[in-house]
């Protein structure tokens, strides 16, 4: 039996500015591991994105697409979709704002058009595997999509013609799109429920407003230096940026490596 659950959170968290794992912070997934406990990954990110990472540190359980995919030990707990007639609405919506979207299947990630803010968005998340295929959602399920625009005025009109989802800004190019229903925190009660681990003490690392839900369902909740104000106001630590490999000092604040 594990002695707690560690959730970690990757861009602005785990991930450096290069969208890496630093040597200090590998050192200390395996330290973890070492000491019986167990990480998991807690990302907006897809699985093309992160197999690697997730291969490269023996991390075989996971949380993805905010929430939208369940992983346990390898096994899919919980796997949800966008309805179709709502990513329906929301692309003729979008259309009105000149917002691009983008659709994340189970295995792909699929684009309308090649554009500049989709370039500079996908350099600032170091993302380089998808294809163009404007009508993906009509063809297959949808489990996330990304709403392409700096205009944060727009935040409030999504949000307020769409309240059957949720929408996070998390970098000043794009919302994560979501069923209302799915959090990150939601996800870690189907993951703790199925892999019957309800007793063991848990602790998360984040920075951003997807983190909250996730804060919500854990023992001790860390901010990292760069976080939002509104996660670090309910935090119990917080930490060293994530260019400073703050999650290992959190992990050692708290004697778990």
């Amino acid at each position: 039996m594990y002695k707690g659950i560690v959730y970690l959170d990757l861009d602005g968290t785990l991930f450096d500015d290069e969208c890496e794992v630093s040597h200090e912070n590998r050192e200390a997934l395996k330290a973890l591991h070492n000491n019986n406990y167990l990480p998991v990954v807690v990302t907006g990110r897809h699985i093309s994105q992160i197999s690697e990472l997730l291969k490269d540190n023996k991390i075989d359980s996971y949380i993805l697409n905010n929430g939208q995919l369940v992983v346990g030990k390898g096994n899919i707990l919980s796997e949800n979709v966008i309805e179709k007639e709502v990513v329906k609405r929301l692309k003729e919506f979008a259309i009105n704002l000149d917002i691009e979207l983008c659709y994340y299947g189970e295995n792909t990630l699929a684009i309308e058009k090649e554009s500049d803010l989709l370039k500079n968005c996908f350099d600032f998340f170091s993302v380089y595997n998808y294809k163009v295929y404007e009508e993906f959602y009509l063809d297959n399920d949808v489990l996330m999509m990304l709403a392409l625009t700096e205009n944060t005025s727009y935040d409030y009109q999504l949000k307020s013609n769409f309240p059957e989802l949720n929408f996070y800004r998390t970098s000043p190019y794009l919302l994560d799109v979501i069923p209302k229903k799915a959090s990150k925190g939601r996800a870690i009660k189907i993951f703790e429920n199925q892999m019957n681990f309800l007793n063991l003490t848990t602790y998360a690392f984040g920075d951003s407003s997807n983190d909250l839900s996730m804060f919500e369902q854990v023992d001790y909740k860390i901010a990292m230096d760069n976080a939002i104000s509104s996660l670090k106001d309910v935090s119990d630590l917080v930490v060293d940026n994530s260019r400073n490999t703050g999650v290992s000092k959190g992990l050692k604040h708290y004697q778990l490596i």
